[in-house]
């Protein structure tokens, strides 16, 4: 947060990219469930063919989940760091878009998941959905520091619209493999 908020170099890989690169993978997760389901006319594999569909649409809906709440973090920090409280509401929409996801996810394995026991990441009886809760509550504490920045008469909505840095900003709307390989470049 601290480099996104002053706009410094950082060699590093901002959030903003990562999120890009998920959205990238995601879309192509997603270009192979269409190019699946047309082979599916055609085929005598039709279960095994759609199964794999239906899991390039699932890591779709969870790439684009985790991008959009990485965002939401970066945006929530950027409120944090800069004071400026206009990044929570860019921080909810995120989030509020990472729920969307995650439900869709949530959906399309339903029926194909059995919950499952994972006692050291997911505990017991995990399934997509049990997962849902962690949105609500990630979204209620950027109401609640919403509101604090209300009563503390901090601007949190309206002009001038807030902008990253323009190589945030890029990374946040761009092919992020160009960006990346651009970035790898001028590093080495």
């Amino acid at each position: 947060a601290a480099a996104l908020a002053s706009d410094k170099f950082d060699a590093r890989v901002n959030p903003f990219e990562i999120a890009a690169f998920l959205e990238d993978a995601a879309s192509q997760a997603v270009r192979a469930a269409d190019e699946l389901s047309s082979v599916l006319e055609n085929t005598r594999e039709r279960v095994e063919l759609k199964t794999l569909a239906q899991e390039a649409r699932a890591l779709t809906e969870l790439g684009r989940s985790h991008a959009e709440r990485l965002r939401a973090l970066a945006f929530w920090a950027l409120a944090g760091k800069t004071g400026d409280a206009r990044w929570l509401a860019k921080s909810r929409e995120s989030m509020a878009r990472a729920a969307a996801h995650w439900k869709e996810l949530s959906a399309l394995t339903a029926s194909v998941y059995l919950p499952f026991d994972d006692p050291l990441r997911a505990g017991n009886g995990f399934t997509w959905a049990s997962q849902l809760p962690q949105f609500e509550r990630l979204l209620a504490q950027i109401e609640k520091q919403t509101a604090k920045a209300r009563k503390k008469k901090q601007k949190t909505e309206g002009e001038p619209e807030l902008k990253l840095p323009e190589r945030f900003e890029r990374a946040q709307f761009t092919e992020p493999s160009v960006e990346l390989t651009r970035r790898k470049g001028a590093l080495s």
